[in-house]
């Protein structure tokens, strides 16, 4: 499946390009990402390459994981991510799960 765009009137939620590893390295210091989410702790430099870089392209190619980049529409600022991941049942039943977390400074902004 081909990564895709959505624009919203203040966000753009896009793929991840190698242009965010450092914004989401800076995101995921932040002790409450890693509280609610599966992201590593502590969080290097390394994970947010491969996340970037390997995860994220491998989810869209092997229809297995959708991520997003939530970016500001006016500067392009990452202010978090979200993604689906389609899990392995056996059985008909199709079933995801749904995570996202939002960079501290922008949080309580309606994102």
């Amino acid at each position: 499946m081909e990564p895709l765009i959505l624009n919203t009137p203040r966000l753009v939620l896009r793929p991840f390009e190698a242009s965010d590893v450092d914004a989401v390295l800076a995101a995921c210091q932040d002790p409450d990402i890693p509280r609610w989410t599966n992201v590593p702790s502590p969080y290097l430099r390394e994970h947010a390459q491969n996340f970037v870089t390997e995860m994220v392209p491998n989810g869209w190619r092997d229809n297995t994981s959708y991520s997003l980049a939530v970016v500001t529409k006016d500067d392009g600022v990452l202010v978090g991510a979200m993604g689906l991941v389609r899990l392995e049942l056996a059985g008909p039943e199709r079933q995801a799960e749904i995570g996202y977390w939002t960079v501290k400074e922008h949080r309580g902004r309606g994102y």
